[in-house]
């Protein structure tokens, strides 16, 4: 984060918050995955089926992430009442001086949103407002050189995406899972980040057509409008 532009907020997170609303969906996990190598992004996951053919979300099945070790006197650090700040990638600018380091000295937690859901269930944008910035890699690493003790989150919004294919991951479980998938594999790259925030709600349906979107990706007939809001906010 460069110059003036930086704008911090105090922030209540508690380790995994899931709300669907008229806002969208909020969800925050820390501690993003076990031990064991990193696997290929690329690579394709399939999920194993249960007896009806649906697929069943087998965690062993995916990328995991080895975390860059934190310093023993850190001690277990909580998220209750933690200071923090959501730091946009727009805001990075290669001209000004760099804030990261001081606002992680400062602040307890440090959410980067720098990488963004593409067009399909299983892309992850890197950088979507700012091709030209800092690497997310580089971003984290200045934090975690500033503050070793601290929490490093990454944001994962679906602000690019085609309604279309959120009603994909939120009605097909095998969409979802390609989609639960790359998250996995997005967060692999990045042993310094410590967890995971979702923030999924410019794709969800506001409207009547919206409605009738979903419902046509997800093969409904006959169902009211509140029986469709009823099925959404199910999945």
């Amino acid at each position: 984060m460069r110059a003036s532009f930086f704008a911090w907020r105090s922030l209540v997170l508690v380790a995994a918050l899931a709300v669907l609303a008229g806002a969208g969906v909020w969800l925050s996990v820390a501690g993003t995955g076990a031990s064991g190598q990193p696997s290929d992004p690329a690579s394709p996951v399939s999920p194993p089926a249960s007896a009806d053919g649906t697929p069943k979300l087998d965690l062993q099945a995916l990328p995991s992430t080895v975390r860059a070790p934190r310093p023993a006197n850190c001690g277990r650090p909580s998220l209750a009442g933690a200071s923090g700040a959501w730091l946009p990638d727009w805001l990075d600018d290669p001209g000004r001086p760099s804030l990261i380091a001081g606002q992680a000295r400062r602040l307890r937690l440090l959410d980067f949103f720098w990488l963004g859901l593409g067009a399909t269930p299983d892309s992850i944008v890197q950088q979507p407002d700012d091709p030209g910035g800092s690497p997310l890699e580089t971003a984290l690493g200045e934090a975690a050189a500033a503050n070793p003790c601290g929490w490093r989150f990454i944001t994962i919004s679906d602000e690019r995406t085609p309604r279309s294919v959120m009603a994909q991951i939120l009605v097909d479980p095998a969409a979802r899972w390609r989609n639960v998938a790359a998250l996995a594999a997005a967060m692999a790259r990045y042993p310094q980040a410590d967890g995971l925030t979702l923030d999924y709600e410019y794709a969800l349906p506001n409207t009547r057509q919206d409605l009738d979107l979903y419902s046509s990706v997800a093969h409904w007939h006959g169902l009211t409008a509140r029986e469709e809001v009823g099925r959404i906010t199910a999945d």
